[in-house]
């Protein structure tokens, strides 16, 4: 019996610095995890490769809406996490904070940050379907919050790798990301 036939898959990552990342999973991982997908009965309905900023760069509060609107769409979660922290989250916009209460404590925060609590820490069955990805070439980061970050995601019961080598990453995560997909629709 298949439990989830549909898979929305999130990826919640800075823009600059996981660029050559982002590049790999759209067109290495993502095409040959469709075929994998596509062989055994399961869709994809949706790939978010975290755009949603950009697309809305002049009003980070519509940017911001997207993005968790998606995140609350989606039934896997991917973190990956580089250097940079990311876009510093502030709003006074009622209707947003509204929608989404648990800002309101969490302004201040980057895009990346908030997407992660909304994805995985706010929804603790995600996080069983939540992997997060450490770029660990570089250990000079200087940023109390994006170490903060990576401690806090550390403490979830999630899957966490660290990869140095851009090029090696596209196998883990289709390796990663298929194996849970494949758990969820086996279970009987």
């Amino acid at each position: 019996m298949s439990i989830n036939k549909e898979v929305n898959i999130f990826i919640s990552c800075t823009f600059r610095d996981i660029e050559p990342e982002r590049s790999l999973l759209e067109n290495i991982v993502f095409p040959s995890l469709n075929d994998l997908c596509k062989k055994n009965g399961i869709t994809i309905n949706s790939i978010n490769l975290g755009w949603g900023a950009f697309h809305y760069g002049g009003d980070p509060d519509e940017a911001l809406d997207m993005c968790l609107s998606n995140v609350a769409k989606c039934n896997y979660f991917i973190g990956i996490l580089g250097e940079q922290y990311g876009t510093e989250f502030f709003t006074s916009n009622k209707q947003l904070l509204n929608k989404y209460p648990w800002l309101t404590e969490k302004l201040g925060k980057s895009f990346v940050e908030l997407e992660c609590i909304y994805g995985c820490f706010n929804r603790p069955s995600n996080e069983r379907r939540s992997l997060f990805y450490f770029r660990s070439f570089s250990n000079d980061i200087r940023n109390p919050k994006l170490l903060q970050l990576k401690q806090a995601i550390l403490e979830k019961e999630v899957i966490v790798r660290e990869y140095n080598e851009t090029y090696l990453l596209p196998e883990i995560i289709l390796h990663d990301l298929w194996n849970l997909i494949e758990k969820d629709n086996t279970r009987k």
